[in-house]
């Protein structure tokens, strides 16, 4: 009897055992599931009659670190850059890229420095648009270029003393430039200077603003640099991105006027970047920077640049790539190629999702 009595409690105990091994296991492999599968970034944003811009009112998950599930998506654009490097069609490529809904990003050698160049002509317009919220004439005061003809000559003047003899003539030149003998009022100086991306305007709107609004704005944003070192590198594409999540969240300017700074980015006329990456019909909000200098006839090392909003129909993302090589046309065909690499992968994440 006592035998049976203790075999019974050996066989209660062994199968009390399994039974709590066999709860942990199914425990562990439920909070393992848990834990690998990516938390999605909650981000509340209103809606409205805005077109460009979405505003964010709370977040719970911030984007400082990478996505996982973006890793199968970036492994595909580190591949073609690897094939661009390898083929020298350039030396040097960074790739920002945040889904700007729920906040999800990745980068490849997003921390690689660059020369901003003509990027920096947002940060300008910001700075007027930051000064208009509290004097709503500013951007209709007219402005007399020839008026400013001294200061105009004397700035190309200390360029040519810092360089020597040198072609300061954009790869890709506005289709209408400024003219010195003509009055254009604030408003018209900043659609040259973004649509157009005239050198004449961003000069001209320098000397009318205050320097120290602009810097303060670039630090602000975190992608301020000292004057003294603007032909250096400086600038890398995540840094540079942040002017775009501001204006997309209208939580640097107010809600109009990010909305009217990204309506004159998407009316930039340089095409041969993201734009040529995407469907025709499909607006981008972008700016595009070029650097590289011909000094006593030897061409430098060419940059180029373009960073924007895309603003596909159901998932809207920030895409910022920078490119340094010797041919600029090879690097605006690399920017083209990852725009629609980007984008195509873009549209099987979403491809199951109805817009309402």
């Amino acid at each position: 009897m006592f035998k049976k009595k203790l075999q019974f409690n050996l066989v209660m105990l062994l199968a009390l055992i399994l039974f709590s091994v066999g709860l942990g296991l199914v425990g562990g492999l439920v909070w393992f599931q848990k834990e690998s599968t990516p938390r999605k970034p909650y981000e509340l944003r209103l809606s409205g009659a805005y077109q460009y811009i979405n505003p964010l009112l709370e977040c719970e998950l911030g984007g400082l670190i990478e996505h996982k599930s973006l890793a199968p998506f970036k492994r595909l654009v580190k591949d073609k850059v690897d094939v661009y490097l390898k083929s020298n069609q350039a030396s040097e490529i960074s790739v920002y890229y945040r889904e700007l809904n729920d906040g999800q990003w990745f980068g490849i050698d997003e921390d690689k420095d660059f020369i901003g160049a003509s990027l920096m002509k947002v940060p300008i317009m910001l700075a007027f648009f930051k000064q208009s919220q509290s004097d709503p004439d500013l951007l209709s005061t007219p402005v007399d270029i020839s008026s400013l003809n001294e200061q105009i000559n004397q700035y190309h003047q200390e360029l040519e003393n810092f360089w020597g003899v040198y072609d300061q003539k954009p790869y890709y030149p506005p289709e209408q430039a400024v003219e010195i003998d003509q009055t254009y009022t604030i408003g018209e100086l900043i659609d040259r200077m973004i649509i157009e991306s005239d050198n004449q305007a961003r000069l001209v709107l320098s000397l009318l603003i205050d320097p120290e609004a602009v810097v303060s704005l670039e630090l602000d944003l975190g992608i301020y640099a000292n004057p003294a070192d603007l032909a250096e590198d400086y600038l890398t594409v995540k840094e540079y991105s942040a002017i775009f999540r501001y204006l997309y969240n209208a939580s640097y300017l107010d809600r109009d006027y990010s909305e009217q700074a990204l309506i004159l980015l998407s009316k930039s006329k340089f095409d041969r970047g993201l734009v040529a990456g995407v469907p025709v019909g499909v607006e981008v909000a972008h700016k595009f920077g070029e650097y590289g200098l011909e000094i006593d006839g030897v061409s430098t090392v060419q940059q180029l640049h373009d960073c924007g909003i895309v603003y596909h129909p159901v998932a809207p993302y920030l895409l910022c790539v920078m490119t340094r090589g010797q041919q600029t046309d090879n690097l605006a065909n690399v920017i083209a190629s990852i725009s629609r690499l980007v984008y195509n992968q873009v549209e099987k994440r979403y491809a199951n999702i109805q817009i309402y």
